[in-house]
């Protein structure tokens, strides 16, 4: 039995989370008849979401002061569902295995560029690629590590690109934007790898905002940090 690319994807992502209902888990059994390589990747991405659900430190994350009162100004209520600890590190493990099983490390709302290229231009203009300067933390494990990272200003926050060499294979490391209050707005995660890892995570912070970029560890502990150029308004 074959199945479509997307639901095939589906049925190996709730597998790999445990969240597979009887008729899937069958649905899934007559599949793996005619395609064995499936098993295989309900493994490997059950790895993948393991490693990543046991980060520890998560918060219902806010979005930064400067969003909140943009997005006030315009009359649209902001609605936050608070979800508990469990479920935040469920619903991260769980979508890293779908962006995963199709092949792509990006978050879902990374705003898509015309086929002529990004624009360009100074700091803050949006969908302009700025790179930034990332360097490990002196008391930190992570000189060895090869870090690129570039911000890309959006109208609904920041989007941080990363390209990640040399990362401890497995190990999880959060990403955040720090804003101009000094708070920290997440921005995802990432495992290390034995390959180089290219990613887009998105910050519900303004550009303008934006003060530093910081990665840390499973612990919390920040291993690298990028300082930002302030925006001119």
């Amino acid at each position: 039995m074959t199945a479509p690319g997307d639901r095939r994807d589906e049925l190996v992502a709730a597998a790999a989370t445990g969240h597979l209902a009887d008729d899937e888990r069958a649905e899934l059994e007559r599949i793996a008849q005619d395609d064995p390589t499936v098993l295989e990747e309900v493994e490997s991405l059950r790895a993948v979401a393991d490693g990543i659900a046991g980060l520890d430190g998560w918060h219902d994350v806010r979005p930064s002061a400067g969003l909140d009162d943009r997005v006030a100004a315009i009359g649209v209520d902001v609605v936050r569902s608070p979800t508990s600890r469990g479920v935040a590190r469920w619903a991260l493990a769980a979508a890293a295995v779908v962006l995963v099983a199709v092949g792509s490390l990006s978050t879902v709302a990374v705003q898509s560029w015309r086929h002529d290229g990004p624009p360009s231009g100074p700091p803050g203009t949006l969908g302009a690629v700025e790179p930034v300067r990332v360097a490990a933390d002196d008391d930190a494990e992570f000189g060895d590590v090869d870090v690129s990272a570039s911000l890309v200003a959006h109208t609904w926050g920041t989007e941080a690109v990363l390209a990640v060499d040399g990362a401890p294979t497995g190990q999880a490391f959060t990403v955040w934007l720090v804003d101009r209050d000094g708070d920290a707005i997440s921005a995802g995660a990432f495992l290390g790898s034995s390959v180089e890892i290219n990613c887009r995570l998105n910050a519900a912070v303004l550009r303008e905002d934006v003060r530093q970029l910081r990665i840390a560890d499973a612990a919390g502990e920040i291993v690298a940090h990028a300082d930002v150029p302030a925006v001119s308004l």
